[in-house]
């Protein structure tokens, strides 16, 4: 078991935190690589400012209230289904 990881590892694990949180193994593996990477160090400010203005961005143009209309549901459920099959 390796202490170090890879560039596209951490990239993964960096997608996965914003999803889930992360173990301590986890984080203690991207710890130890960004001592070693100031590419990735780089990489994670990019990530988190990108998170940010998209979080900023979505709560600016959210409607309260807004809903589809029946028509623009129904043509979504069939567009779904067709990429099913």
């Amino acid at each position: 078991m390796s202490l170090i990881i890879k560039c596209s590892e951490l990239a993964q694990l960096t997608s996965e935190s914003r999803d889930r949180a992360l173990n301590w193994r986890e984080r203690a593996l991207i710890r130890i690589h960004l001592v070693l990477c100031p590419p990735c160090v780089r990489f994670r400010r990019q990530m988190a400012f990108l998170a940010g203005a998209v979080k900023s961005r979505g709560a600016e143009r959210a409607v309260p209230g807004a809903t589809l209309d029946a028509s623009a549901r129904e043509r979504i459920r069939r567009s779904l289904e067709s990429k099913q099959r």
